[in-house]
């Protein structure tokens, strides 16, 4: 089978659903603070291919049941930080650079369609990746960012990484869905890891935005 490689967009301000309370950065209790988190940056066309599964599986949810994840406000995290005091995002800049030097570029490669939780009433709908070299190589770098950050002084995380791309999140006491919603398979589509990229996000009325603060090149 072959796939397509996506090229990324420049540098932009994106952003993604709402991302869920976890422990926080050292120095939260300084006045001003900003929110941070490690990410994959996805390119502009594998958003728009993952709004369109969005939109096809919406015939099996009534209308207003699933926040849909907007066509290009998506991201792969590696590691949510939190509320951080702004004068540590030098440091933390600095951590990416030196974790992903002598890191050369892989691909990740999209599969399967799930939910968390796996069982009871499904929460979030999610793009998983597939099994293979690629995701082996983001799992043992996600592992090394994770010892890097605690090193830096924040808690370790209390669940287990599994790295997905949101596709929506369901309302509460939402209904089960109309059909088989994981026939939607998503076209064989690739996303280029060469870059993780330190992002912040802001709370705002109409969502979160988040903006691109700094990208630690691999190799």
């Amino acid at each position: 089978m072959s796939y397509h490689v996506w090229r990324r967009s420049p540098l932009r301000v994106v952003g993604i659903s709402t991302l869920a309370s976890r422990p926080v950065a050292p120095a939260e209790r300084e006045s001003t603070t900003i929110r941070l988190f490690i990410a994959v940056d996805v390119p502009q066309d594998v958003c728009t291919a993952l709004a369109d599964i969005a939109r096809r599986l919406n015939a099996h949810w009534p209308a207003g049941a699933v926040r849909w994840t907007p066509a290009g406000k998506q991201h792969l995290t590696l590691r949510f930080l939190g509320a951080t005091a702004p004068t540590r995002v030098p440091t933390v800049t600095a951590a990416l650079d030196e974790l992903v030097a002598a890191e050369s570029p892989f691909v990740l490669r999209l599969e399967g369609t799930g939910t968390f939780p796996q069982t009871g009433s499904a929460r979030v709908l999610w793009v998983g990746l597939c099994d293979d070299d690629g995701y082996r190589r983001l799992l043992a770098l996600q592992r090394r960012l994770e010892e890097r950050v605690q090193k830096l002084g924040w808690q370790a995380e209390s669940r287990s990484y599994h790295p997905h791309l949101t596709l929506g999140r369901l309302r509460r006491q939402t209904p089960a869905p109309v059909g088989d919603w994981k026939q939607h398979m998503p076209e064989p589509t690739v996303v280029p890891v060469d870059e993780l990229v330190l992002m912040r996000s802001d709370l705002q009325d109409s969502g979160p935005q988040y903006t691109n603060l700094h990208a630690a090149r691999l190799g």
